[in-house]
């Protein structure tokens, strides 16, 4: 680069001393000095004078030239540049306004966002759960069809022995349950059976002679039979000589069809008498094994030799010595650092002040410049948030919209579901109740109907209702012929049910003649106090009585009389005089 040259005019003034003689006065002399950075300033000039650049001549006074020229040549860049500044702020600002609408606007989408993620959150779990409560009642429900069909196998079942003490055990009395089947072992002294005796015997419980599936299965039944009479005799099991072969290709099949492929044998010096049927001999290894492997033995290896280690002392003055170097280094550094700093500053104070100011506006320009891209830029990615969160929001909404599809679908099913497992629960209660339940009256031709037959069904109950020429009962034989079918006399809750029992019974004899039903007065109340009485307890709300020209012998019990106004059919009457009668009861069993 280039060094610029500076002139200088040097002016010496008289100190304040006593005056000294006179000389002559010599022309002014004109040194030139050469600078690497700018010109030297004298210490005393005024503030106010601006500076004077001077012109050397050979002889003579130095030519002063204004500043004015400058300044108008520097004019028009500042202008210039203060109007790029202008256009550039009121950008900036455009900017800024647009980067903080954009702002509330992703703070707005982040809080949807959040609302609808939260509630993503609550669907997906609500799901989760419905999901979990319909397989649990999926599997009541198969579990309810399983016994269901268990029950159907048999023309009366027997409760007692899979329900002692009303509660269900999944296999039957003296059964063993194992992986989800359960197996009676014979362990009676006598008698003994045959193989086909064996299995009449298991078929009469509707089950059959065992199929070992698995060396678990085998070791199972190993475990549970026990040794009797000598070693020759054992447990007969489902696998027999294929009869269906010549001998010398006859197959060991099950009874199940399958061919044998476990094949745990006895060795042949302990097999007894060779026949076509098969048993277990208790006390014996189930099956062969192998010996297990013994883990290998890894040996030790040790290194042969020893490393050779270096004095610490050595290492301790090599490092010493590269650290006085280091030192030394360091400290000639700082000084040259520190002479450049001084030169620096130097040549720093002295700025001309246009070319500071040009400096400045550049210097904000470029700021503004570089403000703006980065604006620019942050509202790209703002832009590019926003496109992502409105995808984002859509999905969600749509995921959501899916989610509740579900849900309501879930909550469908599982209502059902619950309805089936209450069914299912009351027809086991049902079913209970019975020391044999009676399989083929309740499901002729193993289909089952909610109602016995003979009995009519009405809103999820069902109705006997006595339309026998002879015997007529009394009001107590009445009750106990309804509880000898496990139900009890009709208990009318509303007009609807009354309206049915009406329109199902039929008139007879004479208009004083009609059907016993569970109403009657209260024996524990004086006789002014006493009040109608349902049998299950609650009292009498709808009083659809007879009128007064109507009623016929009065007495404490109740009966309908057909043929009447259903809000106004009920006649008292002597509990021991004999009429016909209605029934009520839950459902026997619900449909499979």
């Amino acid at each position: 680069m280039e060094e610029e040259i500076s002139y200088s005019t040097v002016v010496f003034k008289n100190r304040d001393e006593p005056p000294k003689e006179k000389k002559p006065e010599e022309p002014p002399v004109y040194s030139e000095v050469k600078l690497k950075g700018t010109a030297a300033t004298v210490p005393e000039k005024k503030p106010e004078e601006p500076p004077v650049h001077s012109e050397v001549t050979p002889k003579g006074t130095a030519a002063t030239v204004p500043e004015a020229d400058s300044k108008e040549e520097a004019h028009p860049r500042l202008c210039a540049l203060a109007v790029c500044l202008g256009i550039l702020c009121v950008f900036l600002v455009g900017t800024i306004t647009a980067v903080i609408y954009m702002s509330v606007i992703v703070d707005e989408q982040e809080a949807n966002l959040s609302n609808l993620t939260a509630e993503n959150q609550q669907l997906i779990m609500a799901r989760s759960i419905l999901q979990t409560k319909t397989d649990e009642l999926s599997r009541i429900n198969d579990n309810f069809n399983w016994t269901l069909n268990t029950i159907l196998k048999y023309d009366n079942f027997p409760v007692n022995e899979y329900c002692p003490e009303k509660k269900c055990q999944p296999c039957r009395k003296n059964w063993i349950l194992f992986q989800e089947k359960c197996y009676l072992i014979d362990l009676r002294d006598s008698p003994w059976l045959t193989w086909d005796g064996s299995r009449k015997h298991c078929q009469n419980f509707n089950a059959d002679l065992v199929v070992i599936d698995s060396l678990e299965e085998q070791e199972f039944i190993s475990n549970h039979s026990q040794f009797y009479y000598d070693k020759f005799h054992g447990y007969w099991i489902g696998l027999y000589k294929d009869p269906n072969e010549s001998s010398d290709d006859q197959k060991w099949l099950w009874i199940n069809g399958r061919n044998d492929t476990l094949k745990y044998w006895l060795q042949e010096q302990d097999i007894g008498d060779r026949g076509p049927c098969v048993m277990v001999i208790p006390k014996r290894i189930p099956s062969a094994r192998e010996k297990p492997e013994e883990p290998p033995v890894y040996s030790e290896v040790t290194p042969k030799g020893t490393a050779t280690t270096v004095p610490v002392s050595v290492i301790v003055d090599k490092q010493e010595a590269k650290l006085s170097n280091i030192t030394a280094e360091n400290q000639q550094l700082i000084v040259a650092r520190s002479i450049l700093q001084t030169k620096t500053d130097e040549l720093s104070m002295i700025v001309d002040e246009q070319k500071a100011n040009l400096t400045n506006l550049t210097a904000e320009n470029q700021q503004l410049i570089v403000a703006r891209s980065i604006l620019q830029t942050e509202t790209d990615k703002l832009s590019v948030i926003v496109d992502e969160q409105k995808a984002n929001l859509s999905n969600l909404t749509e995921e959501n919209q899916q989610l509740i599809v579900v849900r309501n679908i879930l909550q469908t099913k599982t209502d059902e579901l619950s309805k089936i497992n209450d069914k299912f629960n009351w027809t086991l209660n049902t079913i209970l109740n019975f020391d044999n339940f009676p399989v083929k009256k309740n499901c002729p031709e193993k289909k089952c109907r909610l109602c016995k037959e003979n009995w009519i069904l009405f809103q999820e109950k069902c109705y006997l209702i006595d339309l026998r020429d002879s015997p007529w009962l009394t009001w107590d034989e009445s009750r106990k012929q309804c509880q000898n079918s496990n139900a009890d006399l009709v208990v009318i809750d509303s007009l609807e049910e009354q309206k049915f029992i009406s329109n199902h019974s039929q008139f007879y004899y004479d208009k004083f003649h009609g059907y016993w039903i569970g109403l009657y007065k209260d024996p524990n109340e004086s006789s002014d106090d006493q009040k109608w009485l349902w049998i299950n307890g609650r009292i009498d709300t709808l009083k659809y009585l007879l009128q007064n020209q109507d009623i016929g012998t009065p007495g404490p019990c109740v009966m309908v009389i057909p043929q009447k106004n259903p809000s106004a059919s009920w006649d008292t009457a002597d509990c021991i005089m004999q009429n016909r009668f209605i029934c009520e009861m839950d459902p026997v069993i619900w449909p499979n």
